[in-house]
């Protein structure tokens, strides 16, 4: 739920706490905080809130052992409870609106038991992980690094003008500060545009999806990778000219009852020509399954970079992809007494099909060998014509035309062609046209008999 709220009252408080490893209760400290509701913009409160909060400090793990802020009685934990809120609660704000983030206490993942029906809510920031509470005293409020799930406003106004709803009522985004007086700070108007927004993000016929968006904003905001960029740099080695779906490398096989996770090819000039896939003969995730990189084509030789990135299961509902993290280079190996390789898209060129350094869907556009430059391929009157400058034949070299499965589609041996000395090219007749227009292939000029 989202509201814009004033505070009414805080209540220092205790829940129970049962410590089942030493069979004992104990008592933790809490504090209810009751608020005005003055505006929901997202859920409905009704006119007023009751919200809980875990009073603690920032625990030092190494000296105090578990439970961790616990106590014997609950009039301990109800006095800790008052002098947190007393001397540590931040509490410049409480007499002026805010916009506040809660959480229904229903669905809330708590270490305590015996939380009253009058608690409606907790706070966001109330973030409980393998049974530890890892809020800080400052969690629920604008000072949070993290969680600024109080959002006060810039203008502090008596609570009965407050009452009517003002949209350019701004609010602040971040603490004013010595250093920052003037934080960014957002209106109320804004706020409902985001919130009417986000909400219309959520696809609620997919399983997950919230949760999915909720992780891809939190780390978007956080503004810094929690890695490196690339956190590792990997090296593979494979050979040119292998079918589309080749397997590039073989990703370790995993288990995982809720779903898939994988490693996402993400970014990088050569992306485009490789894809990560999931192997599983059942499709049931529980028993194994294999991840790997294919290939999406035939590749020349040469060196090409991807940037692969592993995506948790969890972020593939609203297909998420995390920032890069690894940096991949590919070495294409060419085998023995290759001179070229390259791609070769033939496109039609006026009434011939054909592939030329003009349009640019020979790439490399050109090559050299000696004084010789491939300059453009092309199909004519039944006829192939490869253009070379200066002219040379080739002697005892053949061009290998290797389709998408890795076969070889046509294969020409330069010594049999047709010279045309006075305008740089080699011809061969062929009994039908050999590509078609949109084909994707790749040449290899290699020794003859190799």
């Amino acid at each position: 739920m989202i509201a814009r709220a004033r505070l009414r009252s805080v209540s220092p408080t205790f829940r129970l706490y049962d410590d089942s490893i030493r069979n004992r209760t104990r008592y933790a400290t809490f504090v209810e905080l009751t608020f005005d509701i003055l505006e929901s913009l997202k859920g409905n409160a009704g006119n007023t809130a009751v919200v809980e909060l875990e009073a603690v400090d920032v625990i030092d793990f190494e000296v105090m052992t578990p439970p961790y802020g616990t106590y014997a009685t609950s009039q301990e934990a109800v006095q800790v409870s008052k002098n947190w809120t007393d001397s540590e609660r931040d509490s410049q704000w409480d007499n002026r609106d805010a916009i506040i983030f809660l959480w229904t206490s229903a669905n809330s993942k708590a270490i305590t038991t015996g939380r009253p029906p009058t608690v409606q809510y907790v706070f966001v920031g109330e973030l409980i992980t393998d049974g530890l509470v890892f809020n800080g005293h400052d969690q629920y409020s604008i000072s949070s690094e993290d969680n600024k799930v109080w959002l006060p406003a810039t203008v502090a106004t008596s609570l009965e003008a407050s009452r009517t709803s003002d949209c350019t009522q701004l609010f602040y985004l971040d603490a004013p500060t010595t250093e920052t007086p003037s934080p960014p700070t957002i209106s109320l108007a804004d706020m409902k545009s985001r919130i009417t927004t986000v909400s219309a993000m959520v696809d609620p016929t997919i399983e997950g999806h919230r949760e999915c968006l909720l992780m891809k904003f939190v780390e978007e905001r956080s503004g810094v990778p929690k890695f490196p960029e690339f956190r590792i740099e990997i090296d593979e080695v494979t050979s040119s000219g292998q079918a589309t779906g080749s397997v590039l490398k073989q990703l370790t096989g995993r288990a995982k009852s809720i779903g898939y996770d994988g490693y996402v090819v993400y970014g990088g000039p050569d992306s485009d020509l490789f894809e990560a896939v999931t192997i599983d003969d059942d499709n049931d995730s529980s028993n194994g399954y294999t991840a790997a990189i294919k290939m999406l084509r035939p590749l020349p030789k040469g060196q090409y970079v991807y940037h692969q990135t592993y995506r948790e299961a969890e972020l593939v509902p609203c297909n998420y992809v995390p920032r890069n993290r690894a940096h991949v280079t590919v070495h294409v190996v060419a085998p023995a007494g290759t001179l070229h390789e390259a791609f070769f898209d033939p496109v039609t060129v006026g009434s011939a099909i054909a592939a030329d350094a003009t349009n640019g869907v020979l790439k490399p556009t050109a090559f050299t060998y000696g004084n010789n430059a491939l300059q453009r391929i092309a199909y004519e009157s039944d006829t192939v014509k490869l253009k070379l400058t200066p002219h040379t034949s080739l002697a005892n070299h053949v061009l290998d035309f290797i389709a998408l499965d890795g076969t070889v589609s046509l294969s020409l041996d330069a010594d049999e062609a047709t010279v045309d000395a006075a305008n740089n090219t080699l011809s061969w007749s062929v009994s039908s046209q050999p590509w078609q227009d949109g084909d994707k292939l790749m040449i290899r000029i290699r020794k003859g008999g190799e």
